[in-house]
Parts: structure tokens; C-alpha cells; sequence
């Protein structure tokens, strides 16, 4: 019988890397094809080249192993490939969302090790970092949005019905809009 991996996604990742109290884990079974060559690490393992304690996740052999089981928008990047040399890649931790934003509006801030293999932002931070955070009254098309654990980007503004449709990236790696009427705006 082969072996049962499962890739827990946190929902709802504070920026610091910590839980929220109201997160959930959500679940991804990785295909019966990709289990094999996958292994998962606990946090605090050794990392073999930097003696130093790692982050735990699910670590593959192969990169196209890793994007399998990667959920973001677009998943193809959404890589690190800073493990063991038996297990070198792994999906990013954190935010699609923020993966998604920084793909659509060309961010590419963050040191190299902080971004995607092809150079954009993940985080939300990194994101709105050097822009000006402004109410949502005064949105405009373009504009980041976020509530500080989601983000978008703002596709249309109704400001008589104090609301932004925003286009985003979810957990599960699809791209949806959706109205908000909280949080803040970045340009």
C-alpha cells in the first residue's frame, strides 16, 4: 500500500509566520504519483547544509513534485528549493493571495530567498511594502487591497455601496472575485 502524504496548507498565516486562534488546516492529498518521492519534515529538523533548524513542510525530490502540490496562482513558481539534496523543493509556506498580487502587478520586492523561483513577492508585506495604505473610500482600479490576512486586487470600486470587487487567489489555488467592504487599499 503506498504511503499517505498529506500537504496541511495553514489558513489565515499571520505575517510573522504564526497562527491566527481562528485558523483552520486545510488539507491537500498529494497524488498517488507524486507520494513516493515526497517527504515531510517537522519543524526544527537539522537542515543538512546549514546545520541550522528549518522550517517543517513537505519537501520533493523534484520540482515539478513540488508544484503538484503547490497551491497558488500560478503554482508553477511557487517553489523554494532550499532543502536536503535528497529533498531539495518544496511549495512556498504563507499567502497565495499575496503570490497572486505580486504576479498581476509586476512586485518583486524581498530578498532572494523570500520570493518565488522567478522573483516575485509572497508575502503580503512584502506587497504593500514603500506604498501608502489609504482607506477604502478613496480605492481606485489598480489598487492592493487587504484586510491584513488576504489581499487583491481591486478590479472595480463602488463607492456609493462602500465596496471593492477584488480579484484574488485562494488557498486552494483558484483565482476568484469577490465584493469587499473592509480593509485598506495600496498604491
Amino acid at each position: 500500500m503506498a504511503h499517505e502524504l498529506t500537504h496541511v496548507v495553514q489558513q489565515n498565516l499571520l505575517i510573522n509566520g504564526s497562527m491566527n486562534q481562528n485558523s483552520t488546516s486545510i488539507q491537500f492529498v498529494a497524488p498517488p504519483q507524486i507520494q513516493r518521492d515526497c517527504q515531510h519534515f517537522d519543524a526544527g529538523w537539522i537542515h543538512p547544509r546549514t546545520g541550522r533548524p528549518a522550517p517543517g513542510g513537505t519537501w520533493c525530490e523534484e520540482i515539478d513534485e513540488a508544484r503538484a502540490i503547490a497551491t497558488a496562482c500560478p503554482s508553477n513558481c511557487f517553489i523554494y528549493s532550499d532543502g536536503p539534496t535528497s529533498h531539495p523543493h518544496r511549495p512556498i509556506p504563507g499567502f497565495p493571495c499575496a503570490h497572486y498580487v505580486a504576479h498581476e502587478l509586476g512586485i518583486k520586492v524581498g530578498g532572494r530567498n523570500s520570493r518565488c523561483s522567478e522573483g516575485y513577492s509572497v508575502t503580503i508585506t512584502q506587497i504593500t511594502q514603500g506604498r501608502g495604505e489609504h482607506p477604502l473610500n478613496t480605492a481606485q482600479v489598480g489598487d492592493i487591497w487587504s484586510d491584513g490576512g488576504h489581499s487583491g486586487v481591486v478590479r472595480r470600486v463602488d463607492l456609493a455601496g462602500g465596496r471593492v470587487l477584488i480579484e484574488a487567489c485562494s488557498i486552494g489555488g483558484e483565482v476568484y472575485r469577490d465584493w469587499e467592504s473592509n480593509g485598506n487599499v495600496y498604491r
